[in-house]
């Protein structure tokens, strides 16, 4: 476990990051429109007037054990290509026939704020050290709804994901 002081200046790095976003008016979609969209084979753009836009559910900030490589995202729908191919082959192998998108213990597959902030982190240290940051290197400040500040629990599948949640 990271340095305390390293750990409580990285919930404050969230708690402004929130912030941010509201001020910034950062928007996603609501997740129970974007089955309208692949039922129609729409794009998201085009069916902008079915769809509702709000903050992110949840925002988060990642970082190494030394929180030299610190990347702050939010919750959104993702893609097994957005993914570094450490990130993407353990959401793809969390269980047999699931996969990045799918439905698992309530929750869906990578579209979490966790793997979006990791992949970040991850990419970033891969870009430094010419080396990739196991999953068991990345930590996590707290997770926080960016609208109230509300620490968000994480779910199963972050959990089964990154050894140090």
């Amino acid at each position: 476990m990271p340095d305390r002081t390293i750990v409580e200046k990285k919930n404050r790095h969230n708690e402004a990051y929130c912030q941010k976003l509201v001020n910034d008016n950062v928007l996603v979609t609501r997740m129970e429109y974007l089955p309208v969209c692949k039922k129609t084979k729409s794009s998201k753009t085009s069916y902008k007037h079915n769809v509702i836009w709000d903050y992110p559910a949840v925002a988060i900030t990642s970082y190494d054990f030394n929180g030299n490589y610190t990347r702050s995202n939010y919750s959104r729908a993702a893609y097994d290509s957005s993914y570094n191919a450490v990130l993407a082959n353990r959401l793809n192998t969390l269980q047999k026939k699931k996969c990045i998108g799918d439905i698992r213990k309530g929750n869906k597959i990578g579209h979490c704020a966790e793997p979006h902030a990791a992949n970040q982190t991850m990419n970033a240290y891969r870009k430094a050290k010419n080396k990739d940051l196991p999953l068991n290197g990345v930590y996590f400040s707290l997770a926080l709804r960016p609208r109230t500040k509300e620490v968000i629990p994480t779910c199963q599948n972050c959990k089964d994901t990154f050894p140090n949640l």
